[in-house]
């Protein structure tokens, strides 16, 4: 071994180290960012129509003309008697971006917003609904189907 093949040698190997050190500092921050307790999960067959109830006897409901990624969607919570409500959508096993979004109640009761679906570049259809409702998570699977 030649003194040019060591010293490329070193060099490809603090190159390495480097790159193993960047990508185990980059995976220790997501996961400092994902310490969330995960919620049991509800799944919901319909959520477009009839809706979904969790065992507090609230019901979630959705609306979109075209729900589809980067579109809207209406969530509404109905039955629920809290003071702060928040929503967001993820996936399970899928770093999304913040997404949360606060709830607010309507004349009649009904707490609403209008969230904006993420896009997905692995093409999944499957998604949580998370609601935080004053600090108890409730987590709701549903699909979008033919997306």
């Amino acid at each position: 071994m030649t003194v040019n093949d060591t010293h490329q040698l070193a060099g490809n190997t603090l190159v390495l180290r480097r790159s193993l050190a960047g990508g185990l500092l980059t995976l220790l921050l997501l996961s400092a960012c994902n310490q969330e307790v995960q919620p049991g999960v509800t799944p919901c067959d319909d959520p477009w129509g009839v809706g979904c109830s969790l065992s507090s006897g609230t019901l979630v409901r959705l609306q979109s003309d075209d729900p589809r990624p980067l579109g809207n969607i209406d969530v509404e919570v109905h039955g629920a008697t809290v003071s702060q409500a928040w929503v967001q959508l993820r996936m399970l096993g899928m770093d999304m971006p913040p997404n949360r979004f606060a709830l607010t109640r309507t004349d009649t009761g009904i707490l609403r917003a209008s969230v904006v679906l993420p896009y997905c570049s692995a093409a999944r259809s499957d998604w949580l609904l998370v609601l935080d409702l004053d600090n108890s998570k409730h987590a709701i699977a549903f699909e979008i189907a033919g997306r």
